[in-house]
């Protein structure tokens, strides 16, 4: 298959490598569309050490399950990106995301910027309503959502979001969509000013 493969900083190839295969309870899915994180770019320009070299990037992403499951396959999803091992203490408590043996896809996992990637069945969301496109921004939102399920707002609290970059214009709408008024302070010439 094709896959995006970052060797090192500013070093993105196009390169042929072989179909993952998934392991048991896994399964292997085909790219549909893949966004373009900050973490991508931070990896491709050396702001983030690489935590694994090569690496697939890529998890913000849409695919069609090809394998691994009967009662998922021909069905869209997007993944969770956190596969915690399900057996430390960190797991056991459900404190997922603090599993020191964790796969992140596309982080320290190949991810999807291929033709094909893999994950664990359990990390798998059906979206068969919602544009594979779309769906896209999925992963980022769960993240927002996180987020203010930790520190959830009050009704009267006066918030500011600082920057345009796709997780403030997502938090932005989100928060707006609850009903607050959100300040955003964004640079007067960013392309992306109208979205705030």
């Amino acid at each position: 298959m094709l896959a995006l493969v970052l060797f090192k900083a500013h070093d993105l190839r196009l390169a042929s490598v072989p179909v993952p295969q998934p392991p048991s309870k896994w399964a292997l899915i085909k790219t549909i569309a893949v966004g373009i994180c900050g973490t991508d770019k931070a990896f491709f320009t050396g702001s983030y050490p690489l935590l694994k070299k090569p690496i697939i990037l890529g998890h913000e992403v849409s695919g069609i399950v090809v394998k691994g499951s009967n009662k998922l396959e021909g069905k869209i999803v997007v993944p969770e990106i956190n596969f915690p091992c399900d057996s430390c203490q960190y797991c056991r408590s459900g404190l997922y995301t603090h599993c020191p043996h964790r796969k992140v896809l596309g982080i320290n996992f190949d991810g999807a910027m291929a033709e094909y990637f893999i994950a664990p069945i359990t990390a798998l969301h059906v979206v068969e309503d919602l544009d594979p496109i779309i769906a896209v921004e999925v992963e980022p939102l769960a993240a927002i959502i996180n987020a203010l399920e930790q520190f959830p707002p009050r009704p009267c609290d006066e918030i500011a979001v600082i920057g345009s970059g796709n997780i403030a214009i997502l938090t932005i709408q989100l928060l707006r969509s609850m009903g607050f008024v959100v300040t955003a302070i964004v640079r007067k010439d960013s392309p992306k000013i109208r979205y705030v």
